[in-house]
């Protein structure tokens, strides 16, 4: 999934990341191990731009998201992601939004209780939404 952020994000903000490079803005900015689950949401809608300064001195602001032009962003659709943290967990279907998963959808046979889908999302989150990369943001807890 990161790697594909990484193409994504660079589409978006028409540039190149060197690997050390990326390495730095994954770990400083897009999925810093101190961020909550309020940090990563706060990152989406508020501090969605980032000011970066790359290796040879050019600083450039990094967008997560065009929210003025919402053409520019990408959206992908992914089914069965398997992501394993404490426990392996299969996500049924996720959205991709630049390749940051925002939307998490747990599907579920008809007669089957929704209370069912929200219980499985919040073990989820508890499970393997925060492992390392993850880049999931549980919205509900």
């Amino acid at each position: 999934m990161l790697a594909n952020v990484r193409e994504q994000l660079q589409t978006l903000n028409n540039v190149q990341f060197l690997e050390g490079e990326w390495q730095r803005f994954v770990e400083s900015f897009l999925d810093k191990p101190s961020d909550s689950i309020t940090d990563k949401t706060r990152k989406i809608h508020d501090d969605y731009i980032h000011d970066f300064v790359f290796d040879n001195g050019r600083i450039q602001n990094i967008y997560l998201l065009d929210k003025k032009n919402l053409a520019r962003n990408k959206v992908q659709v992914i089914k069965q992601f398997k992501q394993k943290g404490t426990q392996a967990n299969r996500y049924d279907v996720t959205i991709l939004v630049n390749g940051l998963p925002l939307v998490q959808i747990e599907l579920k046979k008809r007669g089957v209780a929704i209370r069912e889908a929200f219980n499985q999302v919040h073990r989820y989150s508890k499970e393997s939404f925060n492992t390392e990369h993850s880049l999931y943001i549980a919205f509900f807890t």
